[in-house]
Formats: C-alpha cells, sequence, structure tokens
C-alpha cells in the first residue's frame, strides 16, 4: 500500500516524520498531508498533527500556534534531538506553513511555548 493510501485510509492523528523515509515516500508532497497536518512540536520533537486534533486541543487550552518565525521557536527547532540529521526538505516542509502549533506542556528539559 503506498503512502497516500495509508494517510487517506488511516488518518493517523499524529506523525513524527523525518530524513530518509519522509523523503523517499515524498510525504510532504502528498495532496492530502499537506491539507490535513499541521507542523507542531512537543517535548523536543518534531510532529505533525491532524489539523482537527490540533484544533481540539488548542480549544481545551493545551496548545497553541505559533508564527514559525518566533526567536523562542526557532531556538527550539535548531535544536531538537533530529536537528543534526534534519534533511533541508524536512526543514522546509515544516516551515512552509508559516505556523507550527506547539503543546502547553509541563515538562521541565523543554520551554513551554504556549507561555
Amino acid at each position: 500500500m503506498a503512502l497516500a493510501e495509508v494517510l487517506e485510509t488511516e488518518s493517523p492523528e499524529l506523525v513524527e516524520a523525518h530524513w530518509e523515509w519522509a523523503s523517499s515516500g515524498k510525504l510532504y508532497e502528498l495532496p492530502y498531508f499537506r491539507t490535513h497536518y499541521l507542523p507542531a512540536f512537543a517535548g523536543g520533537t518534531k510532529l505533525w498533527v491532524r489539523r482537527d486534533v490540533a484544533k481540539a486541543i488548542e480549544s481545551k487550552g493545551r496548545g497553541c500556534r505559533l508564527a514559525a518565525d518566533r526567536g523562542d521557536l526557532e531556538k527550539a527547532l535548531s535544536t531538537h534531538r533530529y536537528a543534526g540529521h534534519d534533511l533541508p526538505e524536512d526543514r522546509r516542509a515544516f516551515e512552509r506553513p508559516g505556523v507550527v502549533f506547539a503543546l502547553n506542556q509541563a515538562d521541565p528539559t523543554t520551554e513551554n511555548l504556549c507561555q
């Protein structure tokens, strides 16, 4: 089954996408992916969250949308756990929407970007 079919059929709430597998499957170019998923950041990890899930989390005050060019977000993204292994297309795809969804979290190892 092709990646596009899996996304459309299973519609996972969360996708951790990076490096070779995202590139080889052309994940970032898939219309369904681009329409239904939003870049997200939580616990030092870049993720993609389904837009309806992000909206539900945000409505409960447990997440926020941030401009991708915020200094604190840029710093967090430059030091995330896969920062040294990101491919240029990973970074471009993550920054393309101009907004990143962040979880409002109480994690002592990472800054709470929503506050």
